[in-house]
């Protein structure tokens, strides 16, 4: 069990550098205390989401939504779906999922100067 949570962490640490990007491709939202990234998820599809003319003007903040960046302390989590949901999403234009497992909130610090650098 422990060889296969190793290997999960892993793929999410290999995903997540895999598909870093740079500040000019949009803004990040940060979902803090993510648990299995359901609100995630809902908002990665939500913006990839047809509009109609009449919409556009009311949600065009989500246009400039280029990822979603997941929080949450427990490691042992299986995001299995995140990275299902990642595997397409340039195709289908949504928003990448990044997961950042094992991310203490209390050590507040290192998590600013993390986002930092990842925006």
């Amino acid at each position: 069990q422990q060889q296969q949570q190793q290997q999960q962490k892993d793929t999410v640490s290999t995903i997540t550098n895999e598909n870093s990007r740079n500040s000019d491709d949009g803004f990040i939202a940060v979902d803090a205390c993510c648990g299995k990234g359901v609100f995630s998820m809902l908002l990665c599809y939500l913006a990839a989401a047809p509009r109609s003319h009449d919409q556009l003007q009311n949600d065009q903040w989500f246009a400039g939504l280029s990822r979603i960046i997941l929080l949450d302390k427990n490691q042992e989590i299986n995001w299995d779906h995140i990275q299902a949901a990642n595997a397409n999403h340039e195709q289908e234009k949504r928003p990448f999922l990044e997961l950042w497992p094992g991310t203490n909130l209390h050590e507040h610090d290192s998590i600013t100067e993390r986002l930092l650098l990842a925006s």
